[in-house]
């Protein structure tokens, strides 16, 4: 979390202060949202083969929503569904995928991101 707060400039004690996120709203610390978005593309590309392509691009993030937090140290699991394969130019083409990511042991809810 620390090396991620200095990339990143974002040194919120429910993320750096284990002390002081102990008594908070989480109970502990919690990841940054943005650190477990960065995960999103080692999901897809851990269930999704993408065959010969040779570059893939990140086009956007439509509907980013972080409804859970996730505790340091929480164990991840991604799940992708395959929303729209498009053809776009020069036999290039866009994938479309829902991905949602969840933290073992906290709530039935998808922790962050669901997009």
């Amino acid at each position: 979390m620390d090396d991620f707060a200095e990339a990143t400039g974002d040194y919120q004690w429910i993320h750096v202060d284990p002390v002081r996120a102990a008594s908070g709203s989480f109970g502990s610390t919690i990841v940054h949202g943005y650190l477990t978005l960065s995960l999103v593309s080692m999901f897809i590309e851990g269930l999704i083969d993408f065959g010969e392509s040779i570059t893939r691009i990140n086009y956007g993030a439509e509907r980013t929503r972080f409804p859970a937090p996730v505790p340091v140290g929480s164990r991840l699991r991604g799940g992708v569904e395959i929303v729209a394969l498009e053809e776009t130019i020069r036999d290039h083409h866009r994938l479309v995928a829902r991905v949602t990511v969840e933290s073992r042991g906290t709530t039935s809810r998808p922790a962050s991101p669901k997009w």
